[in-house]
């Protein structure tokens, strides 16, 4: 042990890393803040300090959202990811697709995304998502969490810097047994060169957002055919042009 800073997850969570010392600290959901408000901050664990980076306001719509509601590609969330070649911040609210680009203080650069529709929930979608975690719930109680639930997907669940590349796994299907994912892919100057779907032989996914690629390495956790958890390895290529 090197040194610890105490932090509530719940309140604060961990957005994105700058070195072994400094990162992003901000809200793991967008529901249920005080006053409709977040803050972003970037604190350094070498000698504790916290510098503001972003303050962020919710929607009429997001202060309905009760807090302790957090399902992922759903209820909105800041995705951020730090790009060490350029020290630049890429960051986004995962319910507009429109990525920001700013430097470590928070100063805006520019911006990028797409002009594509959102894939709006039914009560029932939503009702039977629900009902997956556990039977029993009284309908009145199920109702009431129906009712405040967003009525469309968010754009999407995840950010991942790679190389020249930005991943974007997009919120395509509303389901807790995908079998494919969907990525957008930018390069760092926000230019949309192309779509990629992952699709695995060896089983469906374990969790959406539990995918990490670095380099040519692609880990991720599956469900397998006997439906027994496994962290799986692949060796990626990426296209040339």
């Amino acid at each position: 042990m090197i040194t610890s800073i105490p932090n509530n997850i719940f309140e604060r969570f961990p957005l994105a890393f700058i070195n072994e010392n400094k990162f992003y600290l901000g809200p793991g959901a967008l529901a249920g803040l005080p006053q409709g408000k977040g803050r972003i901050v970037c604190l350094d664990a070498a000698d504790s300090t916290e510098t503001a980076f972003l303050d962020i306001t919710l929607s009429e719509k997001e202060k309905k959202i009760p807090p302790g509601m957090v399902i992922l590609g759903v209820i909105p969330q800041v995705l951020m990811a730090y790009d060490e070649q350029r020290q630049k911040v890429y960051w986004a609210k995962n319910t507009e697709y429109k990525i920001n680009i700013t430097d470590e203080s928070g100063k805006t650069l520019d911006s990028f995304g797409r002009n594509i529709p959102k894939i709006y929930l039914s009560n029932e979608q939503k009702k039977e998502h629900i009902k997956s975690f556990g039977g029993g719930m009284p309908d009145e109680m199920l109702n009431r969490m129906v009712g405040n639930m967003p009525d469309s997907l968010a754009y999407f669940h995840s950010m991942i810097i790679n190389k020249d590349l930005i991943y974007l796994f997009r919120m395509t299907q509303f389901s807790k047994n995908n079998t494919t994912q969907e990525i957008d892919i930018f390069s760092k100057d926000g230019v949309y060169l192309y779509k990629g779907v992952l699709q695995f032989k060896d089983g469906t996914f374990a969790n959406m957002g539990d995918v990490q690629i670095k380099g040519d390495i692609m880990v991720v956790r599956l469900v397998n055919r006997e439906g027994k958890p496994v962290i799986a390895k692949y060796k990626i290529k990426v296209p040339s042009k």
